[in-house]
């Protein structure tokens, strides 16, 4: 499985914090957890983490379920709720390029994800080809040296076309 939020570990203040589908809840008044079932306090506010393991043949699908779960939480909430989202990419050695301009497409609205060079000099550009939910999320992404190839084109993506801030260690370099 490519999307694992059971390896995220909340800041202790947010120990009461419950996850359900990559959603970490909080109230920054009671510091209570809630269910995805339960409704929204007056005083509650969400932040998402979606971490991506790898890039493979079910990423895709299973990225697809994980965001329309964030994106139904964003819609039911007031805006002012929402916090943003964490991309967690560390240690995802990569995949196929065509599922990191898959989930780079999630965060940009149009244009060039990466441009790829042939040792012959011929570039290839690879565009957002679709549209994405979580355009208007505000995002931070984790990434470390273990970090690599198809994570490392979504975080420059993400990094030069959103202006996002990368939190970590500099990556693997692929």
């Amino acid at each position: 499985s490519s999307y694992d939020s059971s390896t995220y570990k909340e800041p202790d203040i947010y120990k009461t914090a419950n996850k359900t589908n990559g959603m970490a809840m909080f109230c920054s008044q009671c510091r209570y957890g809630f269910k995805g079932s339960e409704k929204f306090c007056p005083s509650c506010q969400s932040v998402f983490y979606l971490k991506l393991n790898r890039f493979g043949d079910s990423t895709n699908n299973e990225w697809t379920t994980a965001v329309s779960a964030i994106a139904g939480r964003i819609s039911q909430s007031p805006k002012n709720k929402n916090l943003g989202l964490i991309l967690d990419l560390r240690n995802n050695p990569g995949g196929y390029l065509s599922g990191s301009v898959f989930i780079a497409s999630e965060f940009l609205k149009d244009g060039v994800v990466v441009i790829q060079e042939e040792a012959s000099g011929i570039k290839k550009s690879y565009r957002v080809d679709r549209e994405g939910k979580l355009t208007d999320v505000p995002l931070v992404t984790l990434i470390n040296k273990g970090s690599a190839s198809a994570s490392e084109i979504v975080a420059g993506a993400l990094k030069i076309r959103k202006n996002i801030q990368l939190v970590g260690e500099t990556s693997f370099g692929k």
